[in-house]
Parts: C-alpha cells; structure tokens; sequence
C-alpha cells in the first residue's frame, strides 16, 4: 500500500503544481501589467524577461481552462495511480506466494514420504533359468515419493559368501514412478544367473541362502533424496522370507 500512497501524492502534488501556476497567471498578469507600464524603463531586459515568463504562464493558465487539459491531466493521474496500484498488487501477490512456498516446504519437510518393501514371494525355482522374487514397496509417509534409482537383485549366500557372480552394486534408473501415501507398486528382481541343480540341492538342504538384496532412491516434493535398503533370506522350511538383523543391510533414511 505504500507505493499506491505514492502515486496519489505524485498525482496530488501534480495538480497542485497546475492549479499553483493558474492562480499565478490570475494574480501576476495584472500586476506585471502595472508594473511595466509605469516603470521609465518599461523595455528594459528585466521587463522583457518578466513579460516572457508570464507570457508562459498565461499560456499554461489558458491551456488549464479548457476541459481537455483536465481530461489529459486526470488520464495521466489515473494511468500513474493504476500503474501504483499493479506494483502494490504485484509485491503482495509475490509475498503471498513465498509465504505459501515456505509453508508447504515447512509441511512437506515434517510430513516425508517414507518407502517400505514387505510380501516377498520366491517365484518356483526352475533349473537352468534365473531366480525371481517379487516384493512390493509401501508409502507409508504422509506425502508422495518419487523413486529414481533402484539396485537389486537375486543372490546366494553360502554362509560366508556370496556365490558367483556375486552381488552387483550398479544402482539403475527406475521410472521416475510416483508413489502416493498409501500406494503400493510390485517389483520382480532376478538373479544374474541360471540356476543348476547342484545348487538346487544345496538350497533345499540348507547350504545355500536365497536371498533378495538391494537398495532404492526416491525424493520427496521438496528434491531431498532417501533410501531404502533392504535383505531378505528365503527359508526353505516356511517359503518365507525373514528380515536380516543387520542396520547397514535394513534401513530406511
């Protein structure tokens, strides 16, 4: 509101200042009339000057009494109150939008989105074809969640170590796919490679370890990333998966 206060008081003092120079016109005219018929040195410079700046002034006083100079002057006052009234409009708009920027950042900074993964299921092993395990992942914060990166897969643990080949650490794109409060999206990860009997035997006696491993990235609305690790070792005995007990395997940022 400042700035529209002013522009009224630009518009005010500028017809001030005209109706100032028409009264001049009124009261000096005659005076200069007076003065410099009088005077012995009636075309001295300083007369000539005199009768040169009311001259202006009578111009100015003439072209105030027509009604389109006030027409003019009012569309003038007019346009410069309007074009305060769009600057006053425009700073509040903007001082609404960053108080409304900062509070959803506020919100959305105490009510993350928080990704789970839960119900894995081993899919019937088939010799000479790849492992497969199909799990969901759960929203269960109070905002959306962006997922981004996703690394996993299937592997077997022998007790001490992974065998061949391996886990891979190669995290790869993953949508970007949107995930609400309270949605659910299913992933099936694999094994990078085919199962052989021999292995098939070891599993069913217990020697080796299926086991779904990996980790994924998402972001809130806000950009700020998270993730969520997770292994899960499958019991032959209950075709069930259990939670492994290590922090650095299980977490969610």
């Amino acid at each position: 509101m400042l700035i529209v206060s002013r522009g009224v008081t630009f518009a005010l003092i500028l017809a001030f200042a005209f109706v100032v120079l028409f009264v001049g016109v009124l009261v000096f005219h005659p005076i200069y009339v007076t003065v410099c018929e009088a005077s012995e040195h009636g075309a001295s410079k300083n007369c000539e000057q005199y009768h040169v700046l009311l001259a202006m002034l009578l111009k100015v006083g003439q072209l105030l009494s027509h009604a389109e100079t006030w027409t003019a002057l009012a569309t003038i006052a007019i346009a410069a109150f309007t074009y305060a009234l769009k600057r006053a409009t425009d700073r509040l708009w903007d001082a609404n939008k960053r108080q409304i920027r900062l509070a959803r950042d506020e919100f959305i900074s105490t009510n993350r989105p928080k990704l789970i993964v839960r119900q894995f299921i081993l899919q019937p092993p088939v010799i000479d074809d790849v492992l497969k395990v199909d799990f969901s992942m759960f929203n269960v914060g109070n905002t959306e969640a962006t997922v981004r990166l996703i690394g996993a897969e299937v592997a077997l643990w022998n007790g001490r170590i992974w065998e061949a080949p391996g886990t891979d650490r190669t995290v790869r794109p993953f949508g970007p796919r949107v995930i609400r409060n309270g949605e659910r999206v299913s992933v099936t990860i694999m094994s990078r490679f085919n199962l052989t009997a021999t292995q098939l035997t070891a599993i069913q006696q217990g020697t080796f370890i299926i086991c779904a491993v990996g980790e994924f990235t998402y972001t809130d609305a806000l950009g700020t990333e998270r993730r969520t690790g997770f292994r899960r070792n499958y019991d032959f005995t209950t075709d069930m998966f259990t939670t492994s007990p290590n922090p650095d395997q299980e977490y969610q940022d």
